[in-house]
């Protein structure tokens, strides 16, 4: 099994208090179909550190819902899946700057769906890491892009 991926964000520039989201690509760069478990929230295996920036506050894990089992979900080969993560409802930024924020996930993934019960499923791991970039601006003082 061959995953690869990264993260990004939609735009450069954000203003003070902007909604961010956060978008993980994974690709299946193999030649026989994936069956993948993508955590949807920090709770589930997702790690975000901010590597520079100001003033900021990263939101205990305790006051994050469980947001409940992760569906199974099936990557032909070279078929790009997409996840979105609300960043901004992790991390509250304080101030305008230039922020570096570390992202990274483990996702499981096996050769066989849950459903082929008949068949073996051998497990693989992979993780995801990189790095976003982006600016804040302050509250509405938008720069043109």
């Amino acid at each position: 099994m061959n995953l690869q991926g990264f993260f990004q964000v939609n735009q450069q520039k954000y203003q003070l208090g902007e909604s961010i989201w956060l978008t993980l690509t994974v690709q299946n760069q193999g030649n026989l179909n994936v069956y993948m478990f993508v955590p949807r929230s920090r709770i589930d295996g997702i790690h975000i550190a901010v590597k520079n920036g100001k003033d900021f506050l990263l939101k205990d894990l305790r006051e994050e819902a469980d947001v409940g089992l992760v569906p199974e979900i099936e990557l032909l080969p070279s078929q790009i899946y997409n996840q979105q993560y609300p960043l901004s409802e992790w991390l509250r930024l304080k101030q305008p700057g230039d922020y570096t924020i570390e992202c990274a996930i483990e996702i499981e993934s096996y050769d066989a769906s849950l459903r082929q019960q008949e068949q073996a499923r051998n497990a693989s791991y992979v993780t995801i890491s990189s790095d976003v970039q982006f600016t804040i601006l302050p509250a509405n003082k938008m720069e043109p892009l």
